[in-house]
């Protein structure tokens, strides 16, 4: 078994790269890989890059450098709904695009990439492992965008996903869950709240919490390593 750890930044992986035994640093694609141990497990840990286009190419460079990975774990920041609080982790059960619209070029809902489901899952036996260690479990919806305006997002729940129990927007996971697909690799998605979507200064509070909502989310992955 070779877990990928991948995070879109820096301060999203910095921990687990600090935690990593027998480290070892490779390049391909300008991409830095660090490989090791964490809690005994043999990892890949990696940046992509922000937003959906980049998840995509890191998660292709990945597979052609290292066609050992068993499992893909996204982790880092998220924003979230209101019902959460800030450093809450969030894992994702579920994942689907809030700016996908091919609903006029055929037989489409709003939401559903080309060729692929509507909602993409996340691995049952990692969302298993991940059971005691957090109570937030829900949809994460993907848009390449800074997600801000709470009017803006509770229409997009009402007129799209009302059957849906979304909990965070981000800027990956769900494009991370594509490419998991279709490499047909298992996958998950573990973010913690940054920011609380439609609060005031919501920007600002971001500016002040990714950091520590990123150590959250990289502290969670190490117990979750205890467990797999």
């Amino acid at each position: 078994m070779r877990i990928a750890l991948i995070g879109a930044m820096d301060v999203e992986v910095s921990f687990l790269i600090d935690n990593l035994a027998n480290k070892n640093k490779e390049v391909a694609n300008q991409f830095i890989f660090y490989t090791g141990l964490i809690e005994g497990k043999d990892v890949v840990v990696v940046k992509s890059g922000v937003g959906k286009t980049m998840s995509g190419v890191l998660i292709g460079t990945l597979i052609n450098k290292y066609p050992d990975i068993s499992h893909i774990i996204n982790v880092g920041i998220a924003g979230g709904l209101n019902h959460l609080k800030i450093g809450d982790i969030v894992v994702g059960n579920s994942y689907v695009y809030g700016d996908v619209d091919l609903s006029s070029a055929g037989d489409y809902v709003f939401g559903r990439m080309a060729n692929c489901p509507f909602i993409f899952s996340a691995d049952k036996f990692l969302l298993d492992k991940c059971k005691s260690l957090t109570k937030h479990f829900g949809t994460i919806c993907t848009t390449d965008q800074f997600m801000v305006d709470a009017n803006k997002i509770n229409k997009l729940i009402v007129d799209h996903f009302a059957d849906l129990d979304i909990y965070a927007f981000d800027m990956e996971s769900t494009a991370f869950a594509q490419a998991a697909y279709f490499f047909k690799i298992p996958f998950l998605a573990v973010r913690a709240i940054s920011d609380i979507i439609g609060s005031e200064k919501e920007e600002e509070k971001y500016d002040l919490n990714f950091e520590l909502a990123s150590l959250n989310s990289n502290k969670f992955i190490l117990e979750l390593m205890k467990k797999i």
